[in-house]
């Protein structure tokens, strides 16, 4: 007869291999397939902006699409120092983005290739945090197996690779969209100082990510009207009132 020790311990470290094998397969494609992948249209913004928010506290250059993963896909290039165009030419001061971001990337002697890299390496932790998120939600609400397959399908999923892969805002904006719905669902079930703060902080964070998050408004609001009227019809069958499952 299998110790009880044993049998416990075993599934817990495969769930963790798996998740973890799932999490380097998805980081190896995504970076894999950016050194092929050509330049998108606003990944030269997004880094250059970044950079120029890192560097000079400056935030004329695409501060609309998100500040906090700009910041984020800039920081390697802290590290390589990247000769950046002239302040004072028109440019600029004229704040023409795109104009700035192309100087940066073709005509000021960079590498564009290194510099695209970095920052998209940088998103990768941003499909990686997802996928934990994602691991970490269903293993609580339906078990190992579940979670195993659910982050399976994310990590392996064309979209969320390509997405994983390039310097926008988008991945950053999916991690924050899934945190703080996860937060807020959490704080609504346990109405303590601890969620509430973990929850402001994931919806401020998302906020600073993308303006999309204002989407998350509604969502709230739905979320509060199903937790009055469910958590009410539970609260006779549970004691504790809590409708967020446990595995």
């Amino acid at each position: 007869m299998t110790p009880p020790s044993t049998r416990s311990v075993r599934p817990r470290w495969i769930f963790y291999a798996v998740i973890t094998g799932l999490l380097v397969v998805h980081a190896w494609i995504a970076l894999a397939s950016s050194r092929h992948k050509s330049t998108t249209n606003d990944e030269i913004a997004h880094i250059t902006g970044g950079y120029a928010f890192n560097t000079y506290g400056d935030f004329r250059i695409q501060p609309e699409n998100g500040v906090l993963p700009q910041r984020w896909h800039a920081l390697p290039l802290a590290w390589m120092e990247p000769e950046f165009p002239d302040l004072n030419a028109p440019p600029w001061q004229q704040v023409l983005a795109y104009q700035v971001s192309y100087n940066f990337f073709y005509r000021t002697g960079n590498d564009p290739d290194a510099l695209l890299f970095a920052g998209r390496a940088m998103n990768v932790w941003w499909g990686l945090a997802t996928l934990l998120l994602i691991a970490g939600a269903t293993l609580r609400c339906f078990g190992p197996i579940p979670a195993m397959f659910a982050t399976s399908m994310a990590a392996l999923s064309p979209t969320f690779l390509a997405h994983s892969a390039l310097a926008t805002s988008d991945m950053a904006m999916t991690f924050f969209f899934v945190a703080t719905v996860l937060a807020f669902w959490r704080h609504l079930n346990h109405p303590t100082f601890a969620t509430f703060a973990i929850s402001s902080l994931t919806f401020g964070l998302a906020c600073v990510s993308k303006f999309s998050a204002v989407m998350l408004l509604p969502m709230m609001a739905i979320m509060i009207a199903v937790r009055c009227a469910f958590g009410a019809l539970n609260s006779n069958a549970n004691p504790t009132n809590d409708v967020w499952p446990r595995r």
